[in-house]
């Protein structure tokens, strides 16, 4: 009898000391974790399957270079088309080939890169000259809000490039 009291408790106690050893997730991680599978319910239910925009352009049109690869390449990656995603906003400095008289034309976006969710430092950080017409909806956004989140497509003309310029490119495509 006693043994067969210790055979049914054993595993009644194993069960309840592993269930007590579970780490109970944070809040933050609770949320992601609600979020990531409202966007996989929604994304399943869906008839049409969750897409990347920004991805989806990137693939089609063969862009694989990033910020930094070009950043630290510049002479030989003029007119290369490259990806970017960070933080943008508005901004008014116009130097080398991206002078002033392009102001009437284009607007400037501060862009600092954002890598693996961490903020990139300001040697990073790049000026993006946009397009006032094919670009209107970006502009109205960021004089609406202080920041915008962006993914990009830009490229270095090679018209507008100087040596020894710092990260300086015109905007070709964006997600915001």
């Amino acid at each position: 009898m006693k043994a067969n009291l210790v055979r049914l408790f054993v595993p009644i106690i194993l069960i309840l000391c592993l269930t007590g050893c579970v780490e109970e997730p944070s809040s933050t991680s609770r949320t992601t974790t609600t979020r990531e599978t409202i966007r996989r319910s929604a994304t399943t239910a869906s008839t049409t399957p969750y897409v990347d925009k920004f991805q989806l352009y990137l693939d089609e049109n063969d862009v694989t270079a990033t910020n930094r690869d070009v950043q630290f390449d510049m002479a030989n990656n003029v007119s290369t088309y490259f990806s970017l995603v960070g933080i943008a906003n508005l901004s008014d400095y116009y130097n080398y080939g991206f002078d002033d008289s392009m102001k009437k034309d284009y607007f400037c976006l501060y862009v600092q890169p954002v890598v693996n969710g961490e903020l990139g430092s300001i040697r990073e950080s790049w000026y993006i000259y946009c397009h006032r017409d094919s670009f209107e909806a970006v502009f109205d956004q960021a004089i609406d809000e202080e920041y915008i989140t962006v993914k990009m497509v830009c490229h270095i003309p090679r018209n507008k490039y100087k040596s020894n310029q710092g990260n300086m490119a015109s905007l070709k495509y964006i997600v915001y």
